[in-house]
């Protein structure tokens, strides 16, 4: 992560020299409370009432609004100072005062030779590696509780020059946070608070390139003073306290991080503002800053482990600035300065406080005299212990309170067996001094026998099988196979697979070692390994290359062996469990292969592959079309067959059913008297369509007029009419006046609720007066013939499959045949002509465009451009409007843009001349549910819109 600080310019500060307070001075100098390992080791017996205030000796002077202590790899003592920045500490030597020594300075709000918090905070030490301690990747974790900060700075361990160097800046969010202390616990995942925000958040691997940021913790309404974190329990979930406005909370932040703790009260320390939990002894130091006179604030100690609060242990502190424990010290950091207004800067002192005690620094030993794993338990009746003290007093040790004996610093062990069961191992100073102690449980019992579920002995097993041992709670196993008697055998545990290479007779034995090493009798499990596969045989069809036809059919088996099962697959489908004869049907025409698997009953396999070929057989008779369909023609038309596949196609114009021994179909049919076409087709295997017919007459009076060119003249006035569907399903009609305008509306229809979209094609029956398409929702296209007086008709001859498209229009006659047509537009973006017969129904339907899915509006407007021929207009997603002109023949002329700004056109349609200039117009509804007419200019252009109606915003299709 980028650093967040700017380069820190080096300035030389004045050390102040503010002489320590005479009553301090006066104080006997004491050694204090000390660390313990970490192995459940505790204090015992409360603190009497005149250590309630320790001694202390200055070790350094000239501080500023100190903001947190640290000790260093090295045991050196660096401090937060507001001016300096985070420093290192040169300790009281003779009569020469100690003082923060300058050149080690990071940050600080006075510049500093490093770069560095502005406003350092409550630091913390992170270790990854504490089996090596000093090894140069420790990690100084200190954060910035300036304004606009949410910094943490990451300064690393320079083991030769002994300081802390710049390396990093974590930025936690962002904004004016005000990150004010950061503690690591034994999870080494680090735990911050703010002075700005409501919650805790835990660095998930601080140390690396990519820590995680997770919120563990929600606070109350004015933020954290001070953060600590304790003991993890049996979980690892560690406790973490939080000193808050309300008081010391706690909580225990999940392991996922994927929700939030909310605290709780705590030990009754009062109102702090500094924590440090010392690991070794699982002791909680609070410091109170508060303080309105010089000497009135304390720090509390809380020994954790039985909830005892020495409430002002250490007293007469002015402002606790920070504490910080050192081997068997604490030390703590203090202002008087702040107490003035303004506040005195270089005024601060750090001092060293307490008692000595000894420490415990190793044991139990096992009965190897090796050093217990868990130091908790042992296996050693006569263990030995590991104890040291400072300053050359002497020492009085016990196992469990009893016969205390002086006793040197180095090892110390059970002069006789210690029973089963739990014990203490205490020390102590004198014959007076506070004891420390270990607790510890010793283990001489060997576990139970495991018991052997898989595989069982005189079992048969496959290649491999999943090992199942029962054994004592908490026991490891070892396993053995085919191994002599003295091995131990490796570390194994139920679910384990076990895989053999060799069939045979085999052997597992299994061992169960307690905790502590004590190790049960062995069991023996002897049992039979079968790794021969079984070998199927694909007797039907018996060779790879056969055609198939229909249905494949397969016959196979391994032999008689007890517990075979088969599976099978075609190709590179999934096996699935079968029996033979297995068949399959519906498999594409080609190549595929068939393979069955034999699995024994220990699960040995064992598989044959059959590959064959495999037709698909014919049974769909061919269609055959007539073109044109029957009717009246002009003398002379021509009349085509045509098959939809290869296929011989057998006529007769007799008036006689077709046979195979009546005329084949070769070539147009020409019409030169009236006669019934019969025919049907045979394709290549064999499949007949159905005979069909159709009638021709030759036409003797003039062709009918083309289509009516007032396609939208429902009631006969001559006027273009508008048809609109409202979303209750009512189809209404809107009389045109022929100048634009309206003459009135009446319902048409009801219950059409389901169609979503109309067609108005004019005459699509032949009988000179303009009809309607109407599609459901569910893909049926049904005709309402008009009456010609403003009325349709109930639906007929519904065709279904319609729902696909997504664009369905009229240009009207495209083709040039003399009959409306319909286009439709299906979701590829294919547009295709769908010819009408002039009758009611389609001819043969053609692709006539495709790339047409990025239009969204398409409508036919007849002769746009004053060539005679109809045209399409369509709008594109960016608004703008082209015309596709028609050739007359069903193809198409140069496309070009006419319009743009169209997007937000809801509704655009094509009815025909709607103001009676003569000329062709286009009506759109916009997203406000105004009508608006663009009248054409006959070549292809517009002349002046105006609105000619609002409130359509409910009308769900408008043509």
């Amino acid at each position: 992560m980028a650093a967040a600080y700017p380069n820190a310019r080096h300035e030389e500060l004045g050390i102040g020299s503010t002489p320590e307070p005479r009553s301090l001075l006066r104080r006997a100098l004491a050694w204090m409370l000390a660390a313990i390992v970490a192995v459940g080791l505790t204090v015992t017996g409360a603190s009497p009432a005149s250590l309630a205030d320790q001694p202390r000796r200055s070790i350094a002077q000239g501080i500023t609004a100190a903001g947190g202590l640290l000790v260093d790899p090295a045991g050196r003592l660096w401090i937060s100072d507001a001016q300096r920045g985070f420093c290192r500490i040169v300790e009281t030597t003779g009569s020469t005062p100690g003082s923060i020594e300058a050149s080690t300075c990071l940050g600080g709000s006075a510049g500093a030779p490093q770069k560095g918090p502005v406003k350092p905070g409550a630091p913390a030490l992170l270790d990854p590696t504490p089996q090596t301690p000093g090894s140069g990747d420790e990690l100084a974790l200190v954060p910035d509780a300036a304004a606009n900060s949410s910094f943490v700075m990451r300064a690393r361990w320079d083991a030769p020059s002994g300081t802390f160097r710049y390396a990093s800046t974590l930025t936690i969010y962002g904004g004016d946070l005000r990150p004010v202390a950061v503690s690591v616990g034994p999870d080494r995942n680090a735990y911050v608070a703010f002075e700005r925000a409501r919650s805790v958040v835990r660095i998930v691997s601080p140390a690396s390139t990519q820590p995680t940021i997770q919120t563990v913790a929600s606070l109350g309404a004015n933020g954290a003073r001070a953060i600590a974190a304790g003991a993890a329990d049996s979980t690892g979930r560690v406790t973490v306290y939080v000193a808050e406005a309300s008081g010391l909370t706690s909580f225990r932040p999940p392991l996922s991080g994927q929700s939030m703790a909310s605290p709780t009260a705590s030990f009754p320390v009062g109102d702090v503002a500094r924590l440090h939990f010392d690991p070794a002894t699982s002791v909680l130091y609070a410091g109170k800053a508060a303080a309105t006179a010089a000497g009135g604030d304390s720090i509390t100690r809380v020994i954790t482990q039985t909830g005892q609060v020495e409430a002002n242990w250490a007293a007469g502190f002015s402002r606790v600035g920070g504490i910080a424990v050192r081997k068997t010290l604490v030390l703590a950091a203090d202002d008087p300065g702040l107490l003035a207004s303004p506040a005195l800067v270089g005024k601060g002192f750090a001092y060293l406080l307490g008692e000595v005690l000894p420490r415990i620094v190793a044991g139990p030993t096992m009965a190897d005299g090796s050093p217990a794993p868990d130091p908790a338990i042992t296996n050693d009746a006569t263990p030995t212990f590991k104890v040291a003290v400072d300053g050359g007093v002497s020492l009085q040790c016990a196992f469990d309170n009893a016969n205390w004996a002086g006793c040197a610093v180095g090892d110390v062990t059970a002069s006789q067996p210690l029973t089963d069961g739990a014990h203490r191992f205490s020390v102590r100073v004198g014959a007076t001094g506070t004891p420390v102690e270990a607790a510890f449980t010793v283990d001489t019992t060997s576990p139970a026998t495991p018991t052997i579920v898989a595989p069982a002995t005189g079992s048969t097993i496959g290649r491999s099988v999943v090992l199942n041992v029962t054994a004592e709670a908490g026991a490891v196993l070892r396993c053995a196979v085919d191994a002599a008697p003295t091995s131990i055998g490796a570390v194994c545990k139920s679910g384990d697979t076990l895989t053999f290479t060799t069939s045979g007779t085999h052997s597992l034995r299994v061992t169960a070692t307690d905790r502590v090493g004590n190790v049960s009798a062995p069991v023996t499990s002897t049992f039979t390994v079968d790794l021969t596969a079984p070998v199927p045989v694909i007797t039907a069809p018996a060779a790879d290359g056969q055609t198939l036809t229909g249905t494949a059919t397969f016959e196979f088996s391994a032999g008689s062996e007890s517990g075979l099962t088969y599976r099978c697959r075609i190709d590179a489908l999934p096996f699935e469990t079968c029996t033979s004869p297995r068949s399959y049907t519906g498999l594409t025409a080609g190549s595929h292969t068939f393979v069955v698997e034999a699995r024994d009953a220990v699960g040995n396999t064992g598989t044959a592959t059959r590959t064959f070929q495999f037709s698909v057989p014919d049974t769909t008779a061919p269609v055959v079309t007539a073109t044109p369909a029957g009717g009246a023609y002009d003398a002379g038309q021509q009349i085509t067959l045509a098959a939809n596949e290869a296929a011989t196609i057998y006529f007769t114009t007799n008036g006689d059913n077709p046979t195979t021994a009546s005329a084949q179909y070769s070539g147009p049919i020409t019409l030169t008297a009236a006669f019934t076409l019969r025919y049907f087709a045979v394709d290549a295997a064999g499949n007949a369509s159905a005979p069909a017919s159709q009638t021709y007459v030759v036409r003797t009076s003039p062709p009918p007029p083309p289509p009516s060119s007032h396609p939208h003249d429902y009631d006969g006035d001559g006027k273009v009419d508008i048809v609109a569907l409202t979303g209750a399903g009512e189809l209404w009609l809107y009389r045109g006046d022929g100048s634009g305008g309206w003459l009135g509306s009446h319902v048409m229809a009801t219950g059409w609720s389901d169609i979503n979209a109309i067609v108005t094609p004019g005459d699509w029956t032949g009988d000179g007066k303009p009809d309607l398409l109407a599609r459901s929702s569910g893909g049926e296209l049904r005709l309402h013939r008009g009456d010609g007086a403003g009325n349709i008709g109930v639906a007929e001859n519904p065709g279904t499959g319609w729902a696909p498209f997504t664009a369905l229009f009229s240009p009207g006659d495209w083709d040039g045949d003399g009959k409306s047509d319909i286009l439709a537009r299906d979701g590829a973006g294919h547009l295709i002509l769908f010819p009408g017969n002039g009758a009611g129904w389609f001819l043969q339907p053609r692709l006539v465009g495709a790339g047409w899915q990025t239009m969204t509006a398409i409508f036919g407007p007849g002769d746009w451009d004053g060539d005679g021929k109809p045209d399409v207009i369509a709008r594109d997603s960016s608004g703008r409007m082209f015309l596709y002109p028609g050739n007359g023949s069903g193809g198409w002329l140069t496309t070009r843009q006419i319009g743009s700004g169209w997007s937000n056109m809801t509704a655009i349609f094509g009815p025909g001349d709607v103001n009676g200039d003569g000329k062709p117009d286009v009506i759109a509804r916009d997203n406000a549910g105004h009508l608006l007419l663009y009248p054409g200019n006959g070549t292809g252009g517009w002349l002046q819109k105006r609105q000619i109606g609002s409130g359509w915003g409910g009308m769900t299709v408008i043509s």
